[in-house]
């Protein structure tokens, strides 16, 4: 059990569905950059558990969590099966190149979604 968290491609204006949608990106118990999905997820009105939420990522959400990695401003956050309480280095050069290839896709007409289970 744990934290198992994708990113994934769609067409542009379609609606996120599991069976057609293109994996982009697989992480496991980063807890830092699952904090900052839920954080955006409440401050764009979700109230349900964060739990099997798809989340519809925009250019503009991407290039402020590229900015918010950046300046260090992503840390561990606690909960359910979330993993270790750090985030490194190497994880956050993952999620920068996750960010780059997002938005490459964003411009070639998809909509990216990200997802999560515990």
């Amino acid at each position: 059990m744990g934290l198992d968290m994708n990113a994934y491609a769609v067409p542009a204006g379609t609606t996120y569905d599991p069976e057609t949608a293109e994996e982009i990106q697989y992480w496991r118990k980063n807890n830092a950059l699952h904090g900052w999905m839920e954080r955006l997820y409440r401050a764009n009105g979700g109230t349900e558990m964060f739990n099997c939420v798809p989340l519809r990522l925009t250019a503009e959400n991407l290039k402020q969590l590229r900015d918010d990695i950046q300046a260090n401003k992503l840390t561990p956050t606690e909960g359910f099966c979330s993993g270790v309480q750090s985030y490194d280095e190497d994880e956050k050069q993952e999620d920068l190149q996750f960010v780059e290839s997002a938005l490459e896709l964003i411009d070639t007409g998809k909509d990216i979604y990200y997802n999560s289970w515990w």
